[in-house]
């Protein structure tokens, strides 16, 4: 993907503490990407993350940090 042809292929923990070191203004923790930028079904511009529109990211985060760990860990179900 073009991601690990930038960055190198993610394969454990150790690998996602290497990548945020090298990129501290970006962390990447385990699992998916959720952010907002649109959705263009004809352009795969995700890069693997889950793209939704802002107004609906805004909405998912007011859910997200009033739980436990400002919502780290909660189950999102993604349906098509």
């Amino acid at each position: 993907s073009a991601f690990e042809n930038r960055n190198g292929k993610i394969e454990n923990d150790a690998d996602i503490r290497i990548f945020n070191e090298k990129n501290p203004d970006s962390p990447m923790l385990r699992g998916f990407g959720i952010h907002g930028g649109g959705y263009y079904p004809d352009n795969d511009w995700t890069l693997g993350c889950i793209a939704m529109r802002d107004s609906e990211v805004v909405e998912l985060y007011d859910y997200l940090k009033n739980n436990p760990e400002n919502g780290l860990g909660t189950l999102v179900i993604i349906m098509d």
